[in-house]
């Protein structure tokens, strides 16, 4: 069944129109295949985020996570409503400072970051998400080198199971993804951490998965980030100033999908950190998002030309279009 978005229409032709413009003028003039992205759509979907938690809380960081769309006109455009970035690669940081995202609004994570990926984040200010004990010591190494202080926080594994394809759900213990907090992995990486002339520790890191249309998930994903929060402070002193969620806000596919409002995530997971910041008199941290294709997943579409259609006796025909499934 067609799922047609509120932001897509059909015309009097009979043509779909993506941003007020014609899809069959669009391919006429650009060819096919074709990725159409809606601009107002993705400023809709950044502000309607953005202002989900900012309402509710001060310290607000939107970084939009390239890995969903790194096109650099999509990037200048989230960069033109204040958004930083979640960067994984060295290409994605080289493409968030090209659409005038600073460094310093970034966030780089990836369980195996090489060292001239690492070079170019701490050279830039960029807060590495670190997430083993070998990738600390590099950062330290690395930093030293260059004669600076790397900002750096943990992605912690906060082992929550999470309704999603099994391939999505990262913030389970056995996941390849952060330091495990059960065993004292995590705390022992914020002791050593804090004996590092060269790394300077502003927060901690969790992504519990993907396209997850369930609000419980991100509340107790709150409650262990914050719990943990408290711990550092307790055990070693240190205050930590960036607590990061990830993103995972997934979107409908399919009719029977039930939206997950973004608004009713950022009920829970504000509430939470207002008890504990209130209760253990901490400083409000700055809470950080990563949302990818919660901003751009319903922007865009894959436009492709029909060419044969191969009939069949009591089954349904065979469309054959110029665009593959590696497209999609």
């Amino acid at each position: 069944m067609l799922m047609l978005k509120p932001h897509f229409r059909v015309n009097e032709r009979g043509h779909l129109v993506i941003g007020e413009m014609d899809a069959v003028e669009i391919v006429e003039r650009f060819g096919s295949p074709l990725y159409v992205m809606d601009e107002r759509r993705i400023r809709e979907n950044y502000r309607r985020f953005h202002r989900a938690f900012s309402s509710r809380w001060p310290r607000i960081l939107v970084c939009y996570a390239l890995k969903a769309n790194s096109n650099l006109a999509v990037v200048r455009i989230l960069q033109t409503e204040g958004a930083g970035a979640d960067v994984s690669s060295e290409n994605e940081i080289k493409i968030a400072l090209a659409a005038g995202i600073p460094g310093e609004r970034m966030v780089f994570n990836g369980n195996n970051k090489r060292p001239v990926e690492l070079e170019l984040a701490i050279a830039n200010d960029v807060v590495i998400n670190v997430d083993s004990m070998q990738e600390l010591e590099a950062v330290e190494r690395i930093a030293s080198g260059l004669g600076r202080r790397a900002r750096v926080s943990f992605r912690i594994n906060p082992n929550i199971s999470a309704p999603t394809h099994p391939h999505l759900a990262t913030g389970l213990r056995e996941s390849k993804f952060g330091l495990d907090v059960e065993s004292g992995q995590a705390i022992e990486a914020y002791r050593r951490a804090a004996k590092m002339n060269h790394v300077e520790v502003v927060g901690v890191h969790s992504h519990i998965g993907s396209q997850i249309l369930d609000p419980r998930p991100f509340e107790e994903e709150a409650r262990k980030l914050m719990d943990f929060v408290v711990e550092v402070r307790r055990e070693l002193g240190i205050t930590l100033r960036m607590v990061d969620f990830g993103g995972g806000i997934g979107i409908p596919y399919r009719p029977e999908d039930r939206e997950l409002p973004v608004e009713e995530v950022a009920e829970r997971v504000v509430g939470v950190v207002a008890e504990v910041v209130e209760r253990e008199g901490l400083d409000p941290p700055t809470l950080v998002f990563e949302p990818g294709r919660y901003i751009v997943g319903d922007a865009g579409v894959i436009l492709a030309r029909v060419g044969y259609v191969k009939e069949r006796v009591g089954m349904p025909a065979w469309v054959s279009v110029d665009a593959g499934i590696n497209a999609l």
